[in-house]
């Protein structure tokens, strides 16, 4: 086990608990908050501990779970976890299945907080890197009153607020280079389509030969290409904001605290305008628009159809604003009971995540009729307001996810060998958790949201477990760990995990350690009930050899 203390990481400048894990050896986890700019993650960041993705991380917090993200599914999101209220943070780098579940396979990180805090603390920063965006600030106020020594009790709370601006790809050298054009741009690149005309087949804009810089560029001798790069965000912009609160009773040999964790996460992040293939045919001689000569001098036949490739320019680019809303009420009960070390406890937390898409989105339904009616000129500038009448705004995805449990855990030193005494645990585990995950009517619209033939869906499950472990010393320098897990999944089935282990320390400056155990991940309720998501691939970097051999269209085949 590794124990970071939070006041050391602190010092070193970090100031979330996302940049303390990132800067774990141990930690392997690509999935961070800046991921969600080119995916629908709710802004989320993950731990991945030992090579293993996210979901095989079990993330704790003072030894319990907390509701995974609701939108990505997979794990508990970092941004739930205020930094100014964690002491440590234990990082358990073997499997750990047998002891804390099935998703603890590559191990286990647990957020320990303050047990007691008393005065007041008011810390704050301001960063500013050396070339433009990412600038960040951060404030926070703990405060706390009670001696549990004196008097028996102890109360604090903290609230802070954190604040990121974006990086854009333009402020970047390195993330402007090597980059491909898209053939989806403004004005639109139409594959013309007009049966005896020398033109018929190819794919032109009106806009050349010099297109419309900065944003779009010759791509080859008759169309243009899109730097759709120059509308995106390296990172996005974050707001966060946090509140921790914990009351702690002791009387006797025990102690009950009661804990609430608020936490909101905002995440705005853009990428390219939206981009519409084949999203309409114009005709010449119907669409007022259709020009009358193609960019290469031919005339344009009556009649003759342009299979339109547009994107969204004058809307700017896709922001999308995710609101991520975490909850979680605990309340503890530990101490000592005939020889016995006890503790037990229940809590309840939830995640809510909104998908917001703030500006930039193209109705589907509306477009298309504002294309066929005159109301857009794909061809060239369009009248003032003609595009914002096509806009989609708000939420189009809502999910929730929930947990609530109930757990207990017993040791003692049973008996003694010639070693040393014989340590044994047992505890158990009841947990239920709930997806509701709600894709909104105004999805269905949303063009190159990922989401638009998305169904809504739901699902729960109930859980329970029982666990045993033992440390038997056998001789002076030898432990061995011995211990078991039983899981029983309403809506999977049942499993039992054993593990040994053992440590070995022949001279202070010498220790061996291994272990050998059985683990297995049971599929998260987001694996079973996620809503089926769209993406888009560039065609011109695709081989169809069927209905398009060698670049030639055949069989009903299309080269756009």
């Amino acid at each position: 086990m590794t124990i970071v203390r939070t006041e050391e990481m602190t010092k070193q400048g970090f100031t979330t608990v996302e940049q303390v894990v990132n800067s774990l050896a141990s930690n392997q986890s690509s999935l961070v908050g800046a991921s969600s700019v080119q995916s629908v993650s709710g802004g989320a960041s993950y731990a991945g501990l030992r090579g293993f993705d996210p979901q095989y991380t079990l993330v704790l917090l003072d030894g319990r779970r907390v509701a995974n993200q609701a939108i990505s599914g997979i794990a508990t999101d970092l941004n739930a976890i205020p930094l100014s209220a964690i002491d440590r943070i234990e990082v358990l780098r073997d499997g750990a299945s047998a002891l804390y579940g099935s998703d603890a396979i590559g191990g286990v990180m647990n957020f320990i907080t303050k047990k007691s805090y008393q005065g007041l603390t008011i810390s704050g920063e301001a960063l500013s890197p050396q070339h433009k965006g990412g600038d960040s600030a951060n404030v926070s106020v703990l405060g706390g009153v009670g001696d549990l020594a004196k008097d028996g009790w102890n109360a604090y709370g903290v609230l802070s607020y954190q604040k990121s601006k974006a990086i854009r790809t333009v402020d970047r050298e390195f993330a402007t280079k090597n980059q491909s054009l898209s053939s989806t741009t403004y004005p639109a690149n139409f594959l013309y389509k007009s049966k005896g005309n020398p033109g018929d087949g190819n794919v032109y804009n009106m806009a050349m030969p010099n297109c419309r810089p900065p944003y779009s560029t010759p791509r080859d001798a008759t169309s243009c290409g899109e730097k759709t790069w120059l509308f995106m965000d390296l990172t996005p912009e974050v707001e966060q904001f946090t509140a921790n609160g914990k009351l702690s009773k002791q009387f006797g040999d025990h102690m009950l605290t009661a804990q609430y964790l608020g936490a909101r996460n905002i995440s705005t992040t853009r990428i390219g305008p939206t981009p519409m293939q084949s999203v309409a045919t114009l005709t010449a001689g119907v669409n007022k628009y259709f020009p009358t000569v193609l960019p290469d001098g031919s005339p344009v036949t009556p009649g003759a159809t342009a299979v339109l490739s547009l994107r969204s320019d004058p809307l700017g680019p896709r922001t999308t604003k995710s609101i991520s809303d975490t909850q979680r009420l605990a309340v503890n009960l530990e101490g000592l009971i005939g020889g016995w070390d006890y503790r037990t406890g229940a809590a309840y937390s939830s995640n809510q995540t909104t998908i917001n898409y703030k500006s930039g989105y193209v109705n589907s339904d509306k477009i298309e009729q504002a294309l066929l009616t005159d109301q857009i000129n794909p061809f060239g500038d369009s009248p003032a307001g003609a595009w914002e009448g096509v806009e989609l705004k708000g939420d189009g995805w809502i999910s929730k996810y929930e947990t609530a449990l109930a757990d207990f855990k017993a040791s003692k030193e049973i008996f003694a060998l010639p070693a040393g005494n014989v340590a044994a645990a047992i505890g158990g585990e009841l947990r239920h958790e709930k997806l509701d995950s709600q894709i909104q009517d105004l999805a269905q619209y949303a063009i190159g949201s990922g989401i638009a033939d998305s169904k809504s869906t739901k699902g729960s499950r109930n859980i329970s477990a029982l666990y045993l472990e033992a440390e038997v010393p056998v001789i002076k320098g030898l432990d061995v760990q011995l211990a078991a897990r039983y899981d029983k999944y309403s809506d999977f089935g049942k499993a039992f995990n054993p593990k040994v282990a053992f440590k070995y320390q022949p001279a202070s400056q010498i220790m061996f350690r291994g272990s050998a155990s059985r683990g297995f991940r049971a599929p998260s309720l987001f694996d079973i009930f996620q809503p089926d998501a769209k993406t888009y691939t560039n065609g011109n970097d695709l081989n169809d050899p069927v209905r398009c051999p060698n670049g030639t269209p055949a069989n009903g085949g299309d080269k756009t």
